[in-house]
C-alpha cells in the first residue's frame, strides 16, 4: 500500500512492504495520510535549497529515495527539489536504498533505478544515482555485480547518460576492490563511492589520534584509489568530539581535511 491506503502494484510489479503502513494503520488513515502529506511538504523547501546554494562552496543535494515514489504525480516533493535546484545552481543525486536480497530485490530496484532515469532524464539537475548504499554480506558479490551490469544497461536505454555511482561492500570499500567495479573504457560515466567512518574503534583516541587516522586514509585509500572512475565521498563521519578538549578548533580541522 502507499500513503493513501492504495496498492502499489502497477506495470513496475513491485509492492511496498505491510510494515511501511503503519503510521496509517496506527493513527488511521486519514491522520496518517494528513502526517504523511504535512512531512512531504516540509521536508524539501526552497529555503533549504537556497541555503545551500549560498555557502558559494555547496552545490549538491544527496537524497535518500524509496521505491513507493513510484506512484507520486508530478508534483512529488523529489520533483519539487529538481525545480528548486536548478533555480539555485544545484544537482541533485538520489540514492536507491534497495539491497540485493531484501523485499526490493534485484529486478525490483533496477525497474525503480530506471524509472527515476526516465522520468529525469531531461533535467538539468539531475546529476545522477548512488545504485547501491553499503552493501553488505552475507548478500553475493556476484549477484551485487550483476546488479550493477543490468541496472547500467537498462538506465541507458533510457537515453539518461547520468553519473551512476557503485559501491563495493562496506568492508572492502579500498583500491584493490574498487578495481573489481564496473567502469570506463567499457562503462561511461560509473563513479566509485565509498564511505569512511572515524567513530567506531576510535573510542578513547584523541583529537590528534583521528585526525591522524583521516590524514591516513587519505593516502591509503583516496590518493590510491583506481582513475579509471571518478572517486565520489558519499559519506564521512565522526560523530563527536572524541574528548572534552578543544572541540572547536577539532571540527574546523575536521572540516578542512
Amino acid at each position: 500500500m502507499d500513503y493513501n491506503g492504495a496498492d502499489i502494484a502497477d506495470s513496475t510489479g513491485m509492492k511496498l512492504p505491510d510494515e511501511c503502513c503503519n503510521k496509517c494503520a496506527d493513527s488511521g488513515q486519514e491522520k496518517g495520510i494528513a502526517a504523511f502529506e504535512q512531512h512531504r511538504k516540509t521536508w524539501i523547501t526552497e529555503a533549504d535549497i537556497k541555503e545551500i546554494a549560498d555557502t558559494g562552496v555547496l552545490n549538491t543535494v544527496r537524497v535518500p529515495v524509496g521505491h513507493w515514489i513510484i506512484r507520486d504525480a508530478t508534483t512529488a516533493p523529489v520533483n519539487t527539489l529538481t525545480r528548486e535546484a536548478r533555480t539555485a545552481s544545484s544537482t541533485v543525486p538520489p540514492v536507491t536504498l534497495g539491497n540485493v536480497g531484501s523485499q526490493t530485490n534485484i529486478d525490483n530496484s533496477i525497474k525503480f533505478a530506471t524509472f527515476l532515469a526516465a522520468r529525469y532524464k531531461n533535467s538539468p539537475a539531475f546529476l545522477g544515482m548512488a545504485l547501491m548504499k553499503e552493501p553488505v554480506p552475507p548478500a553475493d558479490g556476484n549477484a551485487l555485480q550483476h546488479y550493477y551490469i543490468e541496472a547500467y544497461k537498462q538506465i541507458r536505454t533510457t537515453g539518461n547518460d547520468c553519473i551512476l555511482l557503485v559501491t563495493p561492500f562496506l568492508c572492502d570499500q579500498d583500491p584493490d576492490h574498487l578495481k573489481g567495479m564496473i567502469g570506463a573504457p567499457q562503462y561511461t560515466n560509473v563513479w566509485n563511492e565509498i564511505h569512511a567512518y572515524f567513530i567506531w574503534g576510535y573510542e578513547g583516541k584523541t583529537e590528534e589520534q583521528v585526525l591522524a587516522a583521516i590524514d591516513q586514509y587519505d593516502q591509503s585509500h583516496l590518493k590510491s584509489a583506481p582513475t579509471n572512475n571518478r572517486l565520489f565521498l558519499g559519506e564521512w563521519y565522526r560523530g563527536g568530539s572524541p574528548d572534552s578538549r578543544g572541540g572547536g578548533h577539532y571540527f574546523r580541522e575536521l572540516e578542512r581535511k
